[in-house]
């Protein structure tokens, strides 16, 4: 069986780590590497309970690694890895599979001559919420940009780490083989990490870039990542968010794996329960309301 790893670089998640990695544990991913840079609201301590009990790998990631700890982490998941395949995802984003059972499955839909998948964002709006609600993050937003919004062209991958010859945030470099899109057909790229047409009908990266408003305050304040130019990075955070606030449609499609997801994160939880950790954040309580 392939080794399907997940790999995504984490500062202050506390409110939504653990239902990330239930998500893409619940879509079947058997490998979690996950680069820590410089938390300090818990997420730290929650990552390395799994990683203690064998959940996840937790790297410590500073920003003293150099310019962009986001790059340089990505690259080095990439050299020193030795899975089959890895989907470089971020904390907001979370992975819906349309028309398969799990990543596995999905992979399986590629021939050895595909090196890597480019799957197209779905912007997620605020709804109109102001505040953080103690509930899935996948549950609480239901309001997506339309298709054909610009943001929607924007893409992640998911690709066979030995046939990378370098990372992007974005976008991966193929050393041979196609990168396609979840369809099958060849990606074509503009500007680097935009995908000249949108592909969503087999796979689509839900990414919920605003949240609440007190969300993305918080978002805006804690930086970047890629970036040691916090306020440069505020800057076009703040330029960004109106548009990506847009009124939009409905879109309940990732309620389809909210139970499976729930399933996973109350496993996690009870192991972060038994190393004496709790928060008050989703999974550890719920608001109903």
């Amino acid at each position: 069986m392939a080794s399907i790893a997940l790999c995504g670089i984490v500062r202050n998640e506390i409110r939504s780590v653990v239902e990330w990695l239930a998500h893409y544990k619940a879509l079947g991913f058997t490998d979690f590497v996950i680069y820590d840079n410089e938390s300090t609201d818990g997420t730290g301590e929650v990552l390395q309970a799994l990683d203690d009990a064998g959940e996840i790998l937790r790297l410590d990631w500073p920003h003293t690694v150099g310019a962009r700890p986001q790059r340089l982490a990505y690259e080095h998941m990439r050299v020193h890895s030795t899975v089959d395949w890895i989907g470089y995802f971020d904390a907001d984003e979370f992975l819906l599979l349309r028309q398969d059972a799990s990543i596995a499955d999905f992979l399986a839909r590629f021939g050895d001559d595909v090196t890597a998948v480019a799957i197209n964002w779905v912007v997620f709006n605020s709804g109109g919420q102001e505040r953080y609600r103690a509930a899935p993050v996948m549950e609480r937003f239901t309001e997506s940009l339309r298709r054909h919004d610009p943001h929607n062209r924007s893409m992640k991958s998911i690709g066979r780490r030995e046939r990378l010859s370098g990372t992007g945030i974005h976008r991966v470099e193929v050393a041979e083989g196609r990168y396609v899109s979840p369809s099958g057909w060849d990606a074509e790229f503009s500007n680097g990490q935009i995908m000249r047409s949108i592909d969503t009908e087999v796979a689509v990266l839900h990414h919920y870039m605003v949240k609440s408003l007190e969300e993305f305050q918080e978002k805006r304040n804690r930086g970047h990542a890629n970036s040691q130019d916090a306020e440069r990075k505020r800057t076009k955070l703040d330029s960004r968010f109106a548009e990506a606030n847009a009124p939009g449609r409905a879109n309940t499609d990732m309620l389809a794996w909210s139970g499976r997801m729930r399933v996973e994160a109350l496993r996690l939880r009870a192991i972060l329960l038994a190393a004496g950790l709790s928060y008050p954040v989703w999974p550890f309580v719920e608001d109903t309301g």
